[in-house]
């Protein structure tokens, strides 16, 4: 029996051939069997069945095709997994119907103004059905009523028109970002190898590419006899944590947790690290409270001061002493972070040069008491538990100024510990609660205190100043844009004296800083164009000139506390990270920089200078015995200092002046190593294994390079005639002067002549009358002199004597 196919061939049975069906007629697949795709299919045929294929076509899918023009007035069709119907007339019919109609619904139903965006976008972009001639309309943003047709717009749909037009247009979107140079190769080679990480600090990549540009050049033989290995990518110098870094315990933290959701008498055994009515107690507590104030909250002043103090004395003791212990959860979580991370910062201090800041000093007893309550109860991890639980339990319920000063607590003394992940997640906590209290619009309730206001100013720029740090010293994009622009910046000029602001000279200096760092950054990771580069190192000198205004050494010619020292060293790390770029110019190969490197301009001066400044400042931190305070900076700007000197000598720039410099760092290093603080930083053996290594990786490839040279061009012989000059200007090198060889021009003068007439001139009064005249004659036969004895007037200018 000869059957035939859909599209009406007849197919015979000796012909026929295994196809592969594309649709199945409907009686299979209501049965849902396997069925040949002919008309009739052998399964109907069995049964005496009427065989039938229905053409059904879904909406094509809606996805941009640059092919297709918005503005084109015709479209082709493109139907997927379909054979081509019998009526190709009545499929665009069909389709065309079923379109309208899903468009009708769309577009006539009352939606938000986002929601009416993405239908909009969607049916313009994804109309690829035929259509009539009125089609030729690209994107069309209607109203929330559609049937009415009008012409008006609103701002909201010139704001959505916009938007839209940005998206249908790539060429629109790259045109507004002409400013912006796109992602390049560089910021491709930014990226971690063993996370997903994008790093924005080149001191972080450097020792890798450096690394891998030396040991390139060198054989496999080299590589194995001397154990040689690329440094990783990694946050070098990190912090001074030691190997003391706070350690998450799981269960120590949920037991705090419920105890803070269980009755106040479970709650006071398990918080109550101190007893508030021991006199000894409270004096330790005073005096940590003290150093902290003076010693560690000074720059950022997250803590208003005379507030805390007033609020602990006459508020906390009082409630404690009543055993009031609901009412005081959220100050006592704030005081013990403050112990915690005073009690870090006091590890920092020698021995032998104990803190001497006033009523700060503990007795012997009181160390024997603190150490014993370090020993029992795990003093600092358990304080650090109780408060993170507290604070967080709050959090998931209440926003205020006390929790935003919390979390930065939390994150500050995150930091100090050696916990990038957990630092930055407790500063995103304190940015959300000032996002979410919308303190950037500078808005009021129309019942609040004057000092809310001064919390809301203070709050937010703490949170916005310690961003900027946090996140540039993560080689991180930073969270918190400036605020709406009706709001003051910090500044000595309106700074209240009524006891409500309590910025210091070091945050304001803090704050200049941190805009600078804004604009060292791109969210998406462009490279700074040429003209970014320029302002940026014009407003870092004009930073330094105006907040510093002295050199380093009469800076630190007064004694200076590691507080105080933080605006300069934040400073130079901010310089050092953004001039090192220049270093990435001398690494091999150089395909590595070839897409940025004339983007950058280059300063030599400006970059040894600034490594100068942080040695000089490193090594005063060491002689004041300060160098293991744990700020965050010391030990970072050591090894960016170090490393920036160690690629300058292997490309042989400025080496006199910069081998003087390397030998100071590493003399710094070399202290550090033999010192035996409380705390002693295990990053100091990181950062010497890397550094000594890049050192050798460079040695070795220098001597591999001298070896080439002289087995390809050989060495001098020790002749150097070859290189000695025979001519001078008017004649050979040593040559004689024949007495009888004496020129004379053509008016009879000879060189000694006119040189002994020239001093008659001037020292005979009797011939004084007669130099008017000499010199009328001299301009009349001056062009002679030129045309006739040009050779000998010439050899006698060229004479260098005394008249």
């Amino acid at each position: 029996m000869n059957m035939t196919d859909i599209n009406g061939k007849e197919v015979t049975n000796k012909n026929r051939q295994r196809l592969r069906v594309q649709r199945a007629c409907a009686i299979c697949k209501k049965r849902k069997v396997k069925c040949d795709g002919m008309k009739p299919c052998s399964n109907c045929i069995k049964r005496s069945k009427d065989c039938t294929y229905t053409t059904a076509y879904k909406i094509p899918n809606m996805k941009y095709s640059p092919s297709l023009s918005p503005s084109s007035k015709t479209h082709s069709v493109s139907i997927e997994n379909s054979p081509a119907a019998p009526d190709a007339s009545l499929d665009i019919r069909l389709h065309q119907k079923k379109a309208n109609h899903v468009t009708k619904i769309l577009r006539n139903t009352e939606r938000k103004p986002e929601e009416a965006l993405v239908i909009d976008l969607l049916l313009g972009l994804g109309n690829n059905a035929p259509s009539s001639s009125t089609s030729s309309t690209a994107v069309s943003i209607n109203n929330k009523n559609n049937n009415n047709n009008n012409n008006q717009s609103t701002e909201d749909d010139l704001i959505r028109n916009d938007k839209l037009s940005a998206i249908v247009s790539p060429s629109k979107r790259e045109q507004q970002q002409q400013n912006c140079q796109p992602i390049h190769h560089f910021s491709q080679l930014s990226f971690s190898h063993e996370k997903y990480r994008f790093h924005r600090r080149y001191q972080n990549l450097l020792p890798y590419y450096f690394g891998k540009s030396l040991i390139s050049e060198l054989s496999d033989k080299i590589i194995k006899d001397n154990n040689l290995e690329i440094p990783r990518i990694q946050n070098y110098a990190w912090n001074l944590s030691g190997g003391h870094y706070l350690k998450f315990d799981i269960t120590t933290l949920q037991c705090s947790f419920s105890n803070s959701l269980s009755s106040s008498t479970t709650t006071a055994t398990s918080s109550q690290f101190f007893d508030f009515e021991n006199i000894i107690h409270l004096s330790i507590i005073r005096k940590l409270l003290t150093f902290y104030f003076k010693e560690i909250n000074k720059p950022f002043n997250i803590i208003h001061e005379s507030m805390f103090w007033d609020q602990y004395n006459n508020v906390f003791i009082q409630q404690e002493k009543q055993k009031n212990i609901e009412s005081t959860k959220l100050f006592k979580s704030m005081l013990y972070l403050i112990i915690i991370t005073t009690l870090r910062f006091q590890e920092g201090f020698l021995e032998e040069n104990d803190n001497d800041i006033p009523h700060t000093k503990l007795t012997k007893e009181e160390k024997i008491i603190l150490e014993s309550l370090k020993s029992e109860k795990a003093l600092e991890d358990s304080m650090f538990n109780y408060s993170y639980s507290i604070i967080s339990k709050l959090t998931f319920e209440w926003e205020s100024f006390e929790l935003i000063q919390s979390w930065l607590l939390i994150t500050f003394y995150l930091r100090t510990c050696y916990r990038q992940t957990s630092s930055w997640h407790a500063l995103g906590q304190a940015i959300n609660l000032c996002n979410g209290m919308s303190l950037h619009l500078n808005e009021f309730p129309h019942i609040h205190s004057k000092y809310e206001e001064s919390k809301l100013f203070h709050c937010f720029w703490a949170c916005f100043i310690i961003d900027k740090f946090i996140s540039f010293q993560l080689g991180r994009f930073y969270l918190l844009p400036l605020p709406i622009h009706h709001m003051e910046f910090p500044s000595e000029s309106n700074r209240c004296n009524d006891g409500t602001d309590w910025f210091s000279k070091e945050t304001i200096q803090l704050f200049h800083l941190s805009l600078i760092i804004m604009e060292l950054q791109n969210r998406n990771a462009e490279e700074l164009t040429f003209e970014q580069c320029v302002k940026i190192r014009n407003d870092l000198a004009n930073w330094f000139d105006v907040h510093i205004a002295t050199t380093v050494d009469e800076f630190l010619s007064s004694s200076k506390s590691p507080a105080q020292i933080q605006p300069l060293i934040s400073y130079l790390d901010v310089r050092l990270s953004f001039e090192i770029k220049y270093l990435f110019h001398l690494i091999n190969p150089p395909d590595l920089t070839t897409p940025w490197s004339h983007n950058f301009p280059t300063d030599i001066r400006i970059l040894i200078n600034n490594i100068e400044l942080s040695i000089t400042l490193i090594q005063y931190l060491l002689d004041e015995k300060l160098f293991f305070v744990p700020w965050w900076l010391n030990l970072s700007q050591l090894f960016t200092a170090s490393l920036s000197c160690i690629i300058l000598i292997h490309s042989g720039i400025q080496s006199s002046k910069v081998n003087i410099l390397l030998k100071k760092a590493i003399d710094i290093w070399n202290s550090l190593e033999n010192s035996n603080p409380k705390n002693k930083p295990t990053m100091i053996s990181q950062c010497l294994w890397c550094l000594r290594m890049l050192s050798k990786l460079s040695r070795l490839g220098l001597m591999n390079s001298h070896s080439i040279l002289e087995n390809l061009v050989g060495e001098n012989n020790g002749d150097n005639s070859p290189n000695k000059n025979k001519f001078s200007q008017f004649g050979k090198v040593d040559e004689k002067e024949d007495e009888s060889s004496e020129r004379v021009n053509e008016n009879g003068y000879t060189n000694d002549n006119a040189q002994s007439s020239i001093h008659q001139l001037l020292n005979d009064p009797s011939l004084s009358a007669t130099l008017s005249s000499s010199v009328a004659v001299f301009e009349n036969n001056s062009t002679n002199l030129l045309e006739d004895g040009l050779f000998s007037n010439l050899q006698w200018f060229d004479q260098d004597f005394a008249l």
